[in-house]
């Protein structure tokens, strides 16, 4: 920002002298979707550093968490391509996009068959569905969508579960809020889903 004392550029060459990378976490407002889904912040630490940068969340990715989740099923499941629910589940407040997107892409990355349930209204970024739905291709994985929150976990190995913010209420947190009040008693993990399922871990 050109009126604080100290811009970015200059901040990040001081503090890249003093390390071989640096790792970034910047959380999204849930203000403005279009604008948070570059990574601003993020992409200015990138643009200024000569060193690697690191994201350890933003708006967009979380990819280190994404990795950890990963390695978390091939050390329980072993390596073969596993089929893997992400289900939207409720939670009293809109949370970041991050995580689910991270998860997913690193899904398709890794080939497995993929199946994200959610909502209507709670889609997750266009651009990078298209991007992991080519993932998957390449990786010999497939991606579904379902709005049926019970018949989504017949038959999975893996279930994830996680809240994100909808795209349609940006802006808006006490729409979102009001909204998915409507979800709670549905848009849950329980017995009784999980007992659909092919005695999948749930994470």
């Amino acid at each position: 920002d050109g009126d604080k004392t100290e811009h970015l550029a200059e901040f990040v060459r001081v503090l890249e002298r003093y390390v071989s990378a640096i790792g970034v976490r910047t959380f999204a407002e849930l203000k403005d979707w279009e604008t948070e889904r570059t990574d601003p912040i993020l992409a200015a630490f990138k643009k200024y550093a000569t060193v690697p940068v690191i994201n350890l969340e933003s708006a967009m990715h979380h990819p280190c968490q994404s990795m950890a989740d990963m390695m978390t099923i091939r050390e329980t499941l072993g390596p073969a391509k596993k089929r893997v629910l992400l289900t939207w589940a409720w939670h009293p407040k809109p949370l970041p996009m991050a995580v689910p997107n991270s998860f997913a892409l690193a899904a398709a990355q890794f080939g497995h068959d993929l199946r994200i349930a959610h909502p209507a209204g709670y889609e997750l970024d266009e651009e990078l569905l298209a991007e992991i739905e080519q993932q998957a291709i390449t990786n010999g994985g497939s991606v579904e969508f379902t709005n049926d929150v019970t018949t989504a976990f017949d038959g999975v190995e893996v279930v994830y579960a996680k809240s994100w913010g909808g795209k349609q209420f940006y802006g808006n947190t006490d729409k979102d809020i009001e909204h998915r009040a409507t979800l709670r008693n549905d848009w849950i993990v329980d017995e009784a889903k999980m007992a659909r399922t092919d005695s999948a871990i749930f994470m």
